[in-house]
């Protein structure tokens, strides 16, 4: 044997040995749906002792929905949380779609040599959806950085509209898609999630909507009102002053601990924290960071339906000022939205207390309602005080240390 030929075999007989392998490397590029669906079936082929391709069903025009888990904890493993990562619910929204390619490429090239990466997929399940609206990112035009065609489904339904709402009835009829992530939720317990967009730099946490009495009167009155015609007063004029400024904020339960994660991503950012506006006519956000309605309530919004439903924090990531910026500018955005100088990064333990309501002597936090099985409640019950392990998911668009919690050490 050459020495040439001797030295390629040995190496590569050493990446084997690693658990490393050797993939094509995924260009900076939008990829369509049939280079998206090639992408992951390679990465799934490549790496099937951390990896598992599967679809939550189809959108409207029969593109299927392609999820795929990496870990490398054992299935029986008790304790392992699911963690999900959605991108392009709005399909002219599509860096998103990229970054988390981008990241499915880094987890699994780096599980070898990184210590932060094994780590997260030793104990975590980390499921990524890079398109939920494969559909509407197809007629979306690279570029546009405003609003466009290709932001609804197929149905021309705003998919972030569509799903059932604790606030208000949502008369948006629900949408295959929005079935799809239904199902989805109800068969696999979640207990993070982030779903990342376009059009602003900002992170946004629960609740997105207002009770119906609050946020109903705002909207009759500027519905009924000749507000702007023949200089009529403002229809703001006639709210009680508690609801003299319709974008509130609507406090959940657990705003505390939704701050702190909006604010860790937000912070690790490079520009993000700094709550400047990408244009002249936008919002000015203070630390980068917004409750969702404070910001504009929406109805049928699927960050409320994650908490709400199905007790799962998920916060929403807008993370480029362009909806649909042109692919040069994807390995900056890559670059801006990940971090990997994390060696010897160490999970911690952050203390919050969980605004609960009373149930006689006892108190419950409300969340834990919603999906916990009764075991844990009962243990909650004894101790309301909750400890999380603080940064199992450092990889929110990248290997960031986004701090979100996750893992459960219940005290009783």
């Amino acid at each position: 044997m050459e020495t040439g030929s001797k030295q390629l075999w040995l190496l590569t007989c050493l990446y084997l040995l690693m658990g490393c392998y050797v993939v094509s490397a995924l260009d900076f590029q939008y990829h369509n749906h049939s280079a998206l669906t090639q992408y992951m079936q390679e990465i799934s082929k490549t790496y099937r002792n951390m990896t598992n391709l599967y679809s939550i069903g189809e959108s409207l025009l029969k593109r299927k929905l392609w999820v795929l888990e990496i870990s490398t904890a054992p299935m029986d493993k008790l304790g392992v949380p699911n963690v999900k990562l959605i991108a392009n619910i709005h399909g002219n929204e599509a860096a998103g779609r990229e970054i988390l390619l981008q990241l499915i490429q880094f987890f699994v090239t780096n599980y070898c040599c990184n210590d932060t990466v094994r780590w997260l997929l030793n104990n975590t399940r980390i499921h990524i959806l890079p398109s939920l609206n494969p559909d509407g990112f197809e007629i979306s035009t690279e570029g546009k950085c405003e609003l466009g065609l290709g932001r609804e489904n197929a149905r021309h339904v705003d998919l972030n509209r569509s799903f059932p709402d604790y606030f208000q009835n949502n008369t948006q009829p629900r949408q295959r898609e929005t079935e799809a992530v239904i199902d989805w939720l109800t068969r696999t317990t979640f207990v993070l999630s982030a779903s990342l967009h376009g059009g602003v730099l900002v992170a946004n946490y629960p609740y997105e909507n207002v009770m119906e009495n609050t946020w109903d009167v705002v909207h009759r009155l500027l519905s009924t009102s000749d507000f702007g015609k023949n200089n009529i007063t403002s229809p703001w004029k006639r709210l009680f002053p508690d609801m003299a400024d319709p974008y509130l904020p609507s406090i959940s339960p657990d705003d505390d601990v939704f701050r702190h994660l909006a604010t860790t991503y937000a912070r690790t950012h490079p520009t993000m924290h700094l709550g400047l506006p990408c244009h002249d006519m936008d919002k000015r956000f203070e630390d980068g960071i917004t409750n969702g309605a404070a910001w504009y309530p929406i109805t049928g919004g699927m960050q409320d339906y994650n908490y709400i439903y199905h007790g799962c924090m998920e916060i929403t990531l807008e993370i480029s000022c362009c909806k649909y910026p042109f692919a040069q500018e994807l390995p900056k955005l890559w670059e801006e939205n990940k971090e990997v100088n994390a060696p010897g990064y160490e999970p911690q333990e952050i203390e919050f207390t969980v605004a609960s309501p009373k149930q006689g002597k006892r108190l419950i936090p409300t969340w834990l309602n919603v999906s916990m099985p009764a075991v844990i409640k009962r243990m909650v019950a004894n101790n309301a005080r909750l400890n999380f392990i603080d940064g199992s998911l450092m990889m929110i668009a990248g290997c960031m240390p986004f701090s979100l919690v996750y893992l459960f050490n219940i005290k009783y």
